[in-house]
């Protein structure tokens, strides 16, 4: 919107986005010569040309922020030479986005330091097909290991374009799950599973479904890299834990892991607050085939990703 010459547009923001922090966006937008101004919990922009050149911002709490300017670039005056500061977190969904910029002819070229991005021979197709989302393809593929039938599940992947997420394939095999694969057919077959360790530092949407996952593995799951994920769409740490504590789970908290044992008694009915976050719904739902007792809070906020 902030690239949009001659239109006034205006975005009332969730507190949850408010809290998880937005300004380094608007900021970043300022400096390209956008005009954003914030009231309360309202951004009010007026549309200009993007001028492009050099942009520094904040990347160590989500990559979102990057991928937004990096797709914003082919309209920008000039070439966008974007630096995210020192830790940078899932740095694989920018080069997701810059696969995409690269796909449909936009120049792009990437250095540890910085990304540059121009239009180049940058035209939109007039049809695409969007890939399958491997994060929600995550929770069928546990669902489906936790079980007591095979599921198949075909994607739909362009070549070019790699999701960081399909690193759950690997992590369910690493377990002990038995997944056989046809092409783009994956089926995926009802498994023993052994609870392992995994840095989640490029894959931060598996959390929540690999720690339900956990409750039924043999012996514990360590995940670590976790502590930017109370800056997600809800707190996502405080979500897990509190959930777990509810169903009386063992569990330890550091300030970047978290460590899950098997739960070992059925747990009380009980209703698991969602915080209104879609991964935090797909991951609570997990439970409800074993335990018809518990619920998730709410299930309208799937509509942003996919029915359950």
């Amino acid at each position: 919107m902030a690239n949009q010459p001659g239109i006034s547009s205006q975005i009332h923001v969730s507190r949850i986005l408010l809290d998880r922090g937005i300004l380094p966006l608007c900021e970043a937008l300022k400096d390209l010569g956008g005009e954003l101004k914030m009231q309360d919990t309202t951004i009010f922009i007026d549309g200009a040309e993007l001028k492009g050149g050099d942009v520094s911002i904040s990347a160590n709490l989500s990559s979102q922020y990057a991928s937004s300017l990096m797709l914003a670039a082919p309209f920008m005056q000039e070439l966008l030479s974007l630096k995210p500061d020192a830790g940078m977190v899932s740095a694989p969904y920018l080069r997701l986005s810059a696969d995409m910029l690269s796909s449909f002819g936009a120049k792009v070229e990437l250095d540890e330091a910085c990304f540059r991005i121009q239009r180049a021979g940058f035209a939109l197709s007039q049809e695409f097909e969007v890939d399958s989302d491997l994060s929600t393809a995550a929770f069928y593929a546990v669902q489906a290991v936790l079980g007591n039938q095979v599921r198949e599940l075909r994607l739909t992947l362009h070549p070019n374009y790699h999701q960081p997420d399909m690193r759950i394939w690997s992590i369910l095999k690493a377990m002990g799950a038995r997944i056989e694969t046809e092409g783009l057919l994956y089926r995926v077959y009802p498994s023993e599973m052994q609870g392992i360790e995994l840095d989640l530092t490029d894959n931060p949407d598996l959390m929540p479904v690999l720690c339900i996952a956990a409750l039924f593995c043999s012996g514990s799951m360590r995940l670590r890299a976790i502590g930017r994920l109370i800056h997600k769409e809800s707190n996502r740490v405080l979500g897990i834990c509190t959930a777990l504590d509810q169903l009386g789970a063992k569990y330890s908290l550091e300030d970047d892991a978290i460590q899950v044992w098997p739960l070992i008694n059925e747990p009380p009915a009980c209703t698991l607050d969602t915080q209104e976050d879609h991964r935090l719904v797909m991951a609570f739902s997990l439970l409800e085939r074993r335990f018809p007792q518990v619920q998730p809070s709410e299930r309208a906020s799937l509509s942003k990703s996919v029915p359950i």
